[in-house]
């Protein structure tokens, strides 16, 4: 697929990007964040096994994303926001695939690359890493409520570098899932002001506010 379906502009995606860029080394400043992606840097890259978790269309569309980045986001994101009544999947919305488009993006600004290479390598983390929780089997192979166990270690773990690197996952899902209009109506959300006119309201609502799930125990932020 031709990079040109990317037009990458909105106000929100560019937000996204200063974040990352301004904390781009954030994953390896972690207590043991070097040491871990190392360690991933060391773990299985190949695809062999993830086809059937991604979809035909799916896989052509790849920009970023290899398939299996792309089957282990995927699955991280629909245990970040699970399925509920009155609200899209992440699936419909198409968190991942948004996201794949997201970072093809950032490979045009160098200073980003850093942070890809790593956020690649934080994927691995977590598909390999489930023995740490007491799995025997890699993330996208293990049930829902074992991939709930799994990130809520992850969101509580006394290693640094987890909990930001799953601060950093859970960000990339909410950003793509709150920036998609089919959540706006259960918001009751007109939609973020640089899609409906030309100059910022007093204040901006945040639209995850109002929706109370409960993930891992907690109300989303």
């Amino acid at each position: 697929m031709s990079a040109s379906r990317i037009t990458g502009g909105s106000a929100g995606r560019q937000g996204l990007r200063t974040e990352f860029l301004a904390r781009r080394d954030f994953l390896r400043r972690a207590a043991g964040g070097a040491t871990a992606l190392t360690i991933a840097g060391w773990l299985p890259s190949g695809c062999a096994g993830y086809q059937e978790l991604v979809a035909a269309p799916q896989r052509a569309n790849l920009l970023f994303f290899d398939e299996k980045e792309f089957a282990i986001f995927q699955a991280v994101a629909r245990r970040i926001v699970p399925d509920e009544d009155g609200w899209p999947g992440v699936d419909e919305v198409g968190v991942a695939a948004a996201i794949d488009e997201e970072l093809a993006l950032w490979r045009n600004e160098p200073a980003l690359v850093p942070v890809l290479d790593d956020l690649k390598l934080l994927l691995r983390l977590v598909e390999h890493g489930t023995w740490l929780d007491g799995h025997a089997s890699r993330f996208t192979r293990l049930g829902p409520e074992a991939q709930d166990d799994v990130l809520a270690s992850w969101d509580g773990s006394g290693i640094e570098v987890r909990q930001v690197g799953f601060q950093a996952l859970k960000n990339l899902v909410m950003f793509a899932y709150y920036d998609d209009e089919r959540t706006f109506a259960p918001l009751s959300y007109a939609g973020p002001w640089h899609k409906n006119t030309p100059q910022a309201p007093p204040h901006l609502p945040d639209p995850a506010a109002p929706r109370v799930t409960a993930i891992f125990g907690r109300t989303l932020p």
